[in-house]
C-alpha cells in the first residue's frame, strides 16, 4: 500500500476528494433525495459540533481528521440530494404556450433538433416563469424554412413529457443521461411554432441568470465562428469535425463520424478537453514569452494567458472536461508566479472538488469520469516513466507520446467497454496521426481568426487547415476499415470492477514486490473467469416474447435459445437497419443468432403465423396492423394472450370483441394519440387489461 500512501502523501487534498465521491455515490443509490438531504444536514451539524470540540482539546486529533472526513461526505450526498430534488419536474397533462431560448440548433432534414432553454409557459397575456432544459423537433415548414441559431427565442405551442428509456432490453439509459446533463424534458412540436423578433429575443435572455447569458451569448458567437468554416472547401463531414476539434460544436457531428473516431479510439480529440487546452496554451505562452523580458511581463503574460483560457472556455460551451483542464491550467499559471509548477494531482483534486460541489451529477457523466481517469493515470505514472525517460529529445518526444497514450488508455479502457462495448485495437496508431492534426488544426485556427483581417493570409490558413483535417479524417477512415479494428466486449459491472482491482493489484506488486498482491491478482483472475463462464452459460437465454418500443418498425421477437427466434415486423425489408440499435445492444451482448423476418403466413417447428394470428409456444398472439378483421363473422370467440396494435389498424375494438376475448390488449408506440385514446375507452369499456408502450417502455413476456 506504500505507493497509494506516496500519492496521498504529496496530494493531500485526494483526502478531502474521496468521502465527497462516496457521499455522491451513496445518495444515487439510496435514490429519497429528502431523506437523504435530511439526514445529511443532520449527520453535517454532528460533524460540526464534534470537530469544534476537537479543536478545543488539542489532543483527539483522530476525532478531528474523522469529523472533516464526515463533513466532506455530508457535503456531498447532500449537494447531490438538493440537486436531484430541485432537478424533478412535472410536466403538465395538456398542452401549453411556451416561450424559450434556442441554446444548440442542427438541422435534420424534415426537423430541426434543438436544445431549449425555457423562459415561460403562459396563454399569451399572463406567463408565468420557467426554468428548464428540454429537447425539442420542430417540423419546418417547406414554404417557409426557417433556421434556428442559439440566442434566438421561440415560441411554440405543444406538450413536454419527461423523458423516457424505450425500456427495450439491455439499452443504454437514456433519461438518467439527459437528466443528469439538466435536460428534463423533451417535445415534438409540428406547425405551432415561430421564431420571435430579435427584440423579443433579447427582451428573454434577460429574463436569465447573468452567468446563462453570458454562456448563451457565447454559444451565438461560436455559430458565427463556425460559419466562417462554410468558405472552406471541405466536405460537411470533414467541416462537422473541425468546429467539433477546434470550437467544441459537436451538435452536427453524425453517428457515422463519431462511429469512425470511436473504433479508432480517439474520439477524445472531438470532445474539448485537456488536450485541447494543453494545445492552447503551448501557443499562447510561445506568442507572450517575448513579454517576459520585460518588467511585471510575467504577471501580464499569465493575466493574458488566464484571460484567454477561461474566454475559451465560455466560447465552447462550458463542457466539463475542459472545465477540469481550465482549473487545472489556473492554479498551475498562478503557482508559476511564485515560481512553482504546483501538484498536479493537487490541481486535479481541486479541480474534482471544485466541480462536483457545483455539478454533484457531473460525478455520472461519461467524459467526466474518463477525463478523470486519464490524466489521474499519466499523473500517478509520471514519477515512475521519468526515471527511465530517455535523454534524447527526439526519443524523449516519442517515448513521451506512447506513455501518455499508454497510461490514459490503460486508466479508460475498461470504462470505455462498459459503456460503448468496443475496444479500439489501433488506438496507438489512431493517437499520432490525431495529435500532431489537433496541432495544426488549433495552432492555424487560432492564427486564422487573429488574422482574419489578411485576406491572402486567410486563404493559405483556409487551404492549409482543409487539407490536414481532410487527410485526418481519410486516415481514419482507413483505420477504421481495417481488419479486427474494433474488438466488440459486453463487460457487466462487476467485470468492470475486477477489471480495475487487477489493475491496483498489479501496481502494488509492481512497487512493492510482495507475493500476496501477485497472489490476489491471481484470485480475481479466477472470479473474473468464473463470472464470464457465468454470464455465457447456455440459459443466459430463456424463451421469452419481447414486444419491442420501436416507432419506425413495430416488431414482436419470439425467443426460443440464442440460436433460434423469429421476429415479426411491420415491414420485414427495413427491419435490420431500423432495429440496429436493439441488435447492437442485446442481440450481440446475449450473442444471439439474427432472427429469422416475417410477415404473413409461415409455419416451422415452434412458431405457426396465419393471418398474423402467431402461435408459439402455448401462447397465442394476435398482430393487428390493417383491416383485415374489419367485416369478419364468426360464431365463436378465440380466446388469446395478446392482441398488439400497431400502425395501420384503425378498427374498433368493440368489433374485435366478436372475434377475439385477448389475456392483454398491447398497444403499440406507433400508434397516434388519438388512437391511443380511443383505445383507453374501449378497453375500459369492455374490462381488458390493457398495456401502453409509449408511457410504459417495452414489453417482455417469459415463456414457462
Amino acid at each position: 500500500m506504500r505507493f497509494f500512501q506516496k500519492i496521498f502523501n504529496r496530494s493531500p487534498l485526494l483526502y478531502g476528494v474521496l468521502p465527497l465521491l462516496v457521499g455522491i455515490l451513496l445518495a444515487d443509490a439510496m435514490g429519497h433525495a429528502r431523506m437523504v438531504l435530511a439526514a445529511s444536514i443532520v449527520i453535517f451539524l454532528i460533524s460540526f459540533l464534534f470537530l469544534v470540540v476537537s479543536f478545543r482539546h488539542r489532543h483527539l486529533p483522530s476525532i478531528t481528521i474523522w469529523c472533516l472526513l464526515m463533513l466532506f461526505f455530508c457535503l456531498g450526498s447532500g449537494g447531490y440530494a438538493l440537486h436531484h430534488f430541485q432537478s424533478n419536474t412535472l410536466w403538465p397533462p395538456t398542452r401549453g404556450l411556451w416561450q424559450a431560448i434556442v441554446i444548440d440548433a442542427a438541422d435534420r432534414g424534415k426537423t430541426e433538433r434543438c436544445t431549449l432553454q425555457l423562459i415561460s409557459e403562459g396563454n399569451g397575456k399572463d406567463w408565468r416563469s420557467c426554468r428548464n432544459l428540454v429537447n425539442a423537433a420542430f417540423l419546418k415548414d417547406s414554404n417557409n424554412i426557417v433556421r434556428l441559431h442559439p440566442a434566438d427565442a421561440v415560441l411554440f405551442y405543444g406538450r413536454i413529457e419527461s423523458p423516457r428509456n424505450e425500456g427495450n432490453p439491455c439499452e443504454f439509459n437514456e433519461a438518467g443521461w439527459l437528466k443528469r446533463r439538466g435536460i428534463t424534458g423533451h417535445i415534438f412540436v409540428g406547425r405551432d411554432w415561430r421564431k420571435l423578433s430579435l427584440r423579443s429575443a433579447k427582451k428573454l435572455l434577460k429574463e436569465l441568470p447573468l452567468l446563462d447569458q453570458v454562456r448563451i451569448r457565447s454559444l451565438a458567437l461560436r455559430e458565427q465562428l463556425v460559419a466562417k468554416y462554410d468558405a472552406f472547401p471541405l466536405r460537411a463531414e470533414d467541416r462537422e469535425v473541425l468546429a467539433a476539434l477546434t470550437l467544441g460544436d459537436k451538435y452536427k457531428l453524425s453517428h457515422e463520424v463519431r462511429e469512425t473516431y470511436s473504433h479508432v479510439g480517439v474520439s477524445h480529440v472531438l470532445a474539448l478537453s485537456g488536450l485541447h487546452l494543453g494545445i492552447l496554451m503551448f501557443f499562447l505562452l510561445l506568442m507572450l514569452k517575448p513579454l517576459c523580458r520585460y518588467h511585471y511581463g510575467r504577471i501580464i503574460s499569465m493575466v493574458l494567458a488566464l484571460t484567454l483560457i477561461w474566454s475559451f472556455v465560455f466560447l465552447t460551451g462550458m463542457g466539463l472536461s475542459l472545465l477540469r483542464a481550465a482549473v487545472m491550467y489556473s492554479l498551475f499559471c498562478l503557482l508559476m508566479l511564485q515560481r512553482q509548477g504546483g501538484n498536479g494531482l493537487n490541481n486535479l483534486a481541486v479541480a474534482a472538488f471544485l466541480l462536483l460541489c457545483v455539478q454533484p451529477d457531473a460525478l455520472f457523466d461519461i467524459g467526466f469520469q474518463l477525463s478523470f481517469l486519464s490524466v489521474f493515470s499519466i499523473l500517478i505514472f509520471s514519477p515512475y516513466y521519468n526515471e527511465f525517460r530517455p535523454r534524447n529529445r527526439i526519443v524523449g518526444f516519442l517515448t513521451d507520446f506512447v506513455f501518455v497514450a499508454v497510461a490514459a488508455q490503460l486508466a479508460t479502457a475498461p470504462l470505455v467497454a462498459y459503456y460503448f462495448n468496443s475496444f479500439p485495437v489501433y488506438f496507438l496508431l489512431g493517437n499520432i496521426v490525431v495529435i500532431p492534426c489537433a496541432y495544426v488544426l488549433l495552432g492555424g485556427t487560432l492564427i486564422f481568426f487573429v488574422f482574419s483581417f489578411c485576406e491572402p493570409f486567410e486563404l493559405l490558413l483556409a487551404k492549409i487547415l482543409s487539407f490536414t483535417v481532410k487527410m485526418m479524417n481519410e486516415s481514419l477512415s482507413f483505420m477504421a476499415s481495417l481488419p479486427h479494428a474494433v474488438i466488440s466486449v459486453y463487460p457487466s459491472g462487476v467485470e468492470v470492477a475486477i477489471a480495475y482491482l487487477l489493475l491496483i493489484s498489479l501496481i502494488l506488486y509492481v512497487s512493492s514486490r510482495r507475493v500476496y498482491y501477485l497472489e490476489a491478482f491471481g484470485i480475481l483472475c479466477v472470479t473474473g473467469i468464473c463470472v464470464e463462464i457465468y454470464r455465457e452459460r447456455p440459459s443466459r437465454v430463456s424463451s421469452e416474447i419481447v414486444f419491442y418500443n420501436d416507432w419506425r418498425n413495430p416488431s414482436v421477437h419470439f425467443i426460443e435459445s440464442a440460436s433460434q427466434s423469429w421476429l415479426w415486423c411491420r415491414y420485414p425489408k427495413s427491419a435490420a437497419h431500423d432495429l440496429t440499435y436493439i441488435s447492437q445492444r442485446f442481440w450481440c451482448q446475449k450473442h444471439m443468432v439474427q432472427p429469422v423476418f416475417f410477415n404473413g403466413n409461415a409455419t416451422w417447428h415452434l412458431l405457426k403465423s396465419r393471418d398474423n394470428v402467431i402461435c408459439f409456444h402455448h401462447y397465442t398472439v394476435v398482430m393487428l396492423q390493417d383491416g383485415r378483421w374489419r367485416n369478419r363473422i364468426s360464431k365463436n370467440v378465440l380466446p388469446v394472450d395478446f392482441c398488439y396494435i400497431c400502425r395501420g389498424y384503425y378498427g374498433s375494438l368493440l368489433h374485435l370483441s366478436r372475434l377475439f376475448l385477448p389475456h392483454m390488449v398491447v398497444l403499440d408506440v406507433s400508434l397516434s394519440d388519438s388512437q391511443r385514446q380511443k383505445l383507453f375507452s374501449e378497453c375500459h369499456q369492455l374490462k381488458w387489461t390493457y398495456y401502453d408502450m409509449a408511457s410504459s417502455g417495452a414489453y417482455i413476456k417469459k415463456c414457462f
